[in-house]
């Protein structure tokens, strides 16, 4: 989505990276939790958005936000999150803003950022680093190609050349340190960020953005609204089950009957499963049917593997 719209409407856009200040004590849910909050008040702040009055049942704009000011067409929203084994977790979010050709993206990143700065310290009491906080101009496809993968979950989960950096090693490359060395303490990890994280969506999309993704330039036009003090909501996010139900995966394995999986879990093999999937994906039947004796292959000959009980 966001590939096409910059090669549809051919807009200015810039991504900016928030962080905010945390220490190896801190919670991924307290971090992540602030994070995400701190953006929704943010886009929600009359600074950002404009100020409305309500008059004969319309919203008018009576004040000029950061949106109207440089054009911002919507954005879409990133949470990133790594950890470092010596300062802990590091959630942090990657905004891509699609705005009108022409706009100050410089005034506009540095003004944004200090935006946030007010929010996270509302919320946390915490003062970023403004040095930290990192913004980009993107004017061409190969100037986003990083991100878009980055934000592919798929692409995420078969991470395997990961290096603690300083920022963190991405979550799905703690999985394969366990099966690497065997120390607990990457697995506790993982699991760690898959509680916290649980029903929460990585990427979101504003209406605007959505709108800025329409097929043509023409459908853009034609299907603008009035600007509202809600337009730049982000869409509802949805639970994991919802995404996999909605979305098309690029590659099935294997399917699993929720029985299954549960005798895996109890056995404690998740992150073998998944370590077979990325690295020998024929070995899949076997280690399943090997775990799980009483799972049976019901797909039909050709298909991905479809287990479920006798």
């Amino acid at each position: 989505m966001l590939t096409h719209a910059v090669e549809v409407h051919s807009q200015v856009g810039v991504m900016i990276t928030l962080t905010l200040p945390h220490y190896s004590s801190d919670r991924l849910k307290y971090l992540s939790d602030h994070v995400r909050g701190a953006f929704r008040d943010m886009t929600a702040d009359n600074k950002y958005k404009g100020k409305y009055k309500r008059k004969k049942g319309d919203s008018e704009l009576v004040t000029h936000g950061l949106k109207q000011k440089y054009g911002v067409k919507g954005y879409v929203r990133a949470l990133e999150v790594k950890k470092s084994l010596k300062h802990g977790w590091h959630p942090h979010v990657h905004v891509c803003f699609m705005m009108d050709a022409g706009a100050d993206i410089g005034a506009f990143s540095k003004k944004f950022i200090s935006l946030w700065a007010k929010h996270i310290f509302k919320r946390t009491g915490k003062k970023i680093v403004q040095k930290v906080q990192d913004w980009r101009e993107i004017t061409e496809i190969n100037g986003i190609s990083d991100y878009t993968s980055k934000w592919d979950l798929a692409r995420e989960l078969v991470q395997s050349n990961g290096k603690d950096d300083g920022s963190g090693l991405p979550v799905f490359k703690l999985v394969e340190l366990f099966q690497e060395t065997g120390n607990m303490q990457y697995m506790k990890d993982f699991l760690t960020f898959a509680h916290a994280m649980k029903g929460v969506t990585p990427v979101s999309y504003s209406k605007g953005f959505k709108l800025a993704c329409l097929s043509t330039p023409r459908d853009w036009a034609e299907k603008q609204v009035a600007e509202q003090d809600c337009e730049e909501e982000e869409t509802e996010e949805k639970t994991d089950a919802e995404i996999c139900e909605e979305e098309d995966i690029e590659q099935l394995l294997m399917s699993l009957a929720y029985e299954i999986f549960k005798e895996i879990r109890r056995q404690k093999q998740e992150a073998n499963l998944l370590h077979i999937g990325q690295f020998e994906p024929e070995r899949l039947l076997q280690f399943v049917q090997e775990r799980v004796p009483g799972a049976v292959n019901v797909a039909a000959e050709g298909s991905p593997p479809k287990l479920r009980m006798e």
